[in-house]
This record gives C-alpha cells, structure tokens and sequence, in this order.
C-alpha cells in the first residue's frame, strides 16, 4: 500500500487549523507536484469541525490548481463522505464539480446534490451560481431537468444581489 502520504498528513493533522490561506495554497501545490495521494488524506476531516472545514478549503486550493488531480480522487472523496462521514456532501462540491467535471459514475448523485444546494437557505449565493452553472451544462445532456431547472432559477431572481441575479438570468438564457 502507498504510503507517501504519511509526513503530509502528520503535517496536516497538526498544523491544517492554524494554517493561512497561503500556507494550504502552497500545501495544494506541493500535494500536486508530489503526486501525494488525496484518499491518504481523507481521515483529516475526523479531527474536529474546523479541521474538516480547513481540508475542504485545501481540497478548493487543489482544484483550483489542477483539476485533474481532485477529479481523479473524486469518487473515493464521495464515498467517504457517504461511508465514513455518514454526512451529506457539502456545498464545496459545487466548486468542485465546476472546476473539473463530474465523472459519469457520479452524475445521479452530483445532480441530487447541486439541486440541493440550489434550494438550501445555508448555501452562499457564490456556491449556488456554481450548482446552477454545472446543472446548466448537465441539462443538456440530461433534458428532462430543464423544467425543473428553470423553475429554481426563476425562484433564484427573487433574491439576492444584482450581480447574481444577472448571473441567474443569463444561465437562464442559457437553457
């Protein structure tokens, strides 16, 4: 069994709380360049909720750097959440789902979930124009969520900034 995750995340473990948003940015990068495997790093979400929060936001720093490398460990991440979390997926997903794709094998659950976001009063008005953006490009392959779509959108103008609710209609224009 691999191994080499193992002095990252004894680093992690100890220093992911207290760490800056450059410091999990070079973290991300190093993780990348090194190949570290993502599913040895998992188990840091157990430390606590601020532990589970700060790996969310090192997993956004990864995407954001190389796609590619979190889509590879996407459906291990889902199913740990599923299995070992016993927690739903958490509206960084959404990000995440833009950033590289949703892999075949998840869509069902990707689409559940962007819904969910979507209709959540706890999810930020950023996330939600995320979940909107990948439910935009799934419809077209998935047709039978176009009515269902717009119909949240639509709800979706009746709130938020200006900004947003010009993203939101432009994705509706999209459809």
């Amino acid at each position: 069994m691999d191994r080499s995750y193992l002095p990252v995340y004894q680093q992690l473990s100890t220093e992911l709380t207290g760490s800056t948003a450059a410091q999990r940015l070079e973290w991300a990068k190093f993780i990348i360049n090194q190949k570290v495997p993502l599913e040895g790093l998992f188990p840091l979400m157990q430390n606590g909720e601020k532990s589970f929060q700060y790996f969310l936001y090192l997993m956004s720093d990864i995407v954001w750097n190389d796609p590619d490398y979190l889509l590879k460990s996407l459906p291990a991440l889902v199913s740990y959440f599923k299995k070992e979390l016993n927690k739903p997926l958490p509206p960084n997903f959404a990000t995440y789902w833009l950033k590289c794709g949703i892999p075949e094998e998840m869509e069902g659950i990707a689409v559940d979930n962007l819904f969910r976001f979507l209709v959540s009063g706890e999810v930020t008005s950023q996330r939600k124009l995320h979940a909107a953006e990948v439910l935009t490009r799934i419809q077209k392959k998935y047709p039978d969520l176009k009515t269902e779509l717009e119909l949240i959108l639509n709800d979706l103008l009746q709130g938020g900034s200006p900004s947003f609710q010009k993203k939101i209609r432009s994705l509706l224009c999209s459809i």
